[in-house]
């Protein structure tokens, strides 16, 4: 299939998580992406756990799959210069340092727009680009901690708890990504270029959409959930006989129906539970009855006779056993990536379908500088030029 931003060159100065997935993304909806590192390399290749057998980190053979490497030290004034000839035929320019760094180095959005007018130049930084905390250094954690998201997390009677997933750094990506195509469709119509700029903590406050209003309606910041949701019961996870099973009764609808097949379907005309508002209220009790019948089950026995019944269950899964569901298998189960010198590696697939097809990248990660010297060629250098600028060591090449 042709993918929809084939054609599309995109310079990716990123670090981490934020800016390289957001390239991540672009690359596996066709575009080609080139991801320039110092000569130290982005630290993600020393993250923890590395893939078997081998020193290959699994962080970063899963955010930089398909993407090409040119390890520029931006220290030196001929690595800039080299820098800015590479961003003169992009479309896209991605990085995430914190605001000014960028500009610091020379190779910030000023620089590129003065090579390349036209080009659509993405910047995501933790805090955004302007206000007391800008310049402050972020990462997925501390945004978590600072938005009020982690304030929502864990039991009322317990310490707050961290997201398991980087969510706030995907959550910017996405944004990113987002503005990104959507500054490219204009640059389709108008050929002008874009300034596109998000950060981890607006990516949160936007994600966060109907907890402002709701906390105006109620005069008090939402605090600890727990299990389960403030706002409807039940809507939480229960302890069956073998694990934990989440049970989303989201309206009276689906209540009516777990009523009848914890066999008790009298609930649902009890003027004590017969409405979400009164559940929500008499919640302790809503919780007991059915916990009572979770307990003497095992959760997905529970889950299939909630299903059938028109009501979403199912047991909590670790990824292992997502993994291995048939739902996940019918999807086309996991990305297998064969990755030089380590083996096979199990990535995610893309998550959007175009046609009925998946648009994504199915290459390995590259080695650190892998393509120097290619992408340099591609720039319009000379092989004499290049070698200049290996001999000062103004990149590196594995």
């Amino acid at each position: 299939m042709q993918k929809p931003l084939e054609g599309i060159k995109v310079v990716e100065l990123g670090i981490v998580l934020a800016a390289p997935y957001c390239a991540l993304l672009l690359s596996d909806l066709g575009a080609d992406v080139i991801k320039v590192e110092s000569p130290e390399g982005d630290e993600t290749r020393r993250y923890l756990p590395f893939v078997k057998g081998s020193e290959f980190s699994s962080f970063s053979a899963a955010i930089n799959r398909s993407k090409r490497s040119i390890s520029l030290d931006l220290k030196k004034p001929e690595a800039v210069e080299a820098y800015l000839k590479l961003c003169e035929g992009a479309d896209v320019v991605l990085e995430n340092f914190r605001p000014g760094v960028s500009d610091r180095l020379g190779v910030g959005p000023e620089a590129v727009k003065a090579v390349n007018p036209d080009v659509v130049y993405c910047a995501i930084s933790g805090f955004g680009h302007k206000g007391p905390r800008s310049g402050d250094a972020a990462m997925d954690f501390f945004i978590q901690a600072f938005s009020g998201q982690m304030s929502m997390i864990g039991h009322e009677d317990g310490p707050p708890a961290r997201i398991g997933g980087p969510m706030m750094d995907i959550t910017a990506s996405l944004h990113g990504a987002l503005g990104v195509v959507a500054s490219l469709f204009k640059h389709g119509r108008t050929g002008a270029g874009s300034l596109v700029q998000t950060s981890l903590l607006e990516g949160q406050i936007a994600s966060l959409c109907y907890m402002w209003p709701a906390m105006q309606a109620t005069g008090q910041p939402p605090g600890r959930m727990g299990r389960g949701h403030p706002n409807f019961c039940p809507y939480q996870t229960f302890e069956a006989k073998d694990t934990d099973i989440a049970i989303a009764c989201l309206n009276d609808r689906m209540f009516r129906n777990l009523a009848k097949t914890i066999g008790q379907p009298e609930l649902a005309d009890d003027p004590n539970f017969a409405t979400n508002a009164k559940r929500v209220e008499n919640r302790p009790e809503t919780e007991a009855i059915v916990k009572a019948y979770v307990s003497q089950r095992t959760a997905e026995e529970v889950a299939a006779a909630l299903r059938e019944n028109g009501v979403p269950a199912t047991p909590v899964n670790t990824l292992d056993r997502v993994r291995a569901d048939p739902q996940v298998e019918a999807l086309g189960g996991m990305l297998t990536i064969n990755q030089p010198d380590v083996g096979e590696i199990e990535l995610a697939h893309q998550a959007i379908w175009f046609d009925g097809e998946r648009a994504e990248a199915e290459g390995p990660a590259p080695k650190l500088g892998e393509h120097s010297r290619e992408i340099l060629r591609e720039a319009g250098y000379t092989e004499a030029a290049i070698d200049s600028l290996w001999k000062i060591k103004a990149f590196i090449e594995t």
